[in-house]
C-alpha cells in the first residue's frame, strides 16, 4: 500500500530536561488521542527522546492515504489543539 508519510520532530522551550520533559509527554498524549479520530490517518506513532541530550524532545511519525487526508488532518479540530500546545 502506498501512503504519504509526515515526520516531524520537536525541541520544546521549557527552562529544564524535567520541564521538556513534561511538555513532551502532554503533546505526546493529545497527538496519541488522535488515532482513528481523522479520516485518512492509517498510522500515528509518538514519543519523547528516552536516552540521550539529542537535537529534540519528541518525534511525531504518521502515515496518511494521500495527500488529501494530510490536508484533512492539520484542519482537523483535533490538530488544532495539539497545535495550541
Amino acid at each position: 500500500m502506498n501512503s504519504l508519510i509526515h515526520i516531524v520532530m520537536w525541541r520544546f522551550t521549557g527552562a529544564s530536561p524535567a520541564l521538556r520533559a513534561a511538555q513532551a509527554q502532554q503533546v505526546t498524549d493529545a497527538l496519541l488521542a488522535m488515532r482513528g479520530q481523522v479520516p485518512g490517518l492509517l498510522e500515528l506513532k509518538a514519543g519523547p527522546q528516552v536516552a540521550g541530550d539529542g537535537d529534540w524532545d519528541l518525534a511525531l511519525y504518521t502515515a496518511f492515504s494521500d495527500a488529501s487526508a494530510l490536508a484533512v488532518y492539520k484542519a482537523h479540530p483535533l490538530h488544532e489543539q495539539v497545535v495550541a500546545l
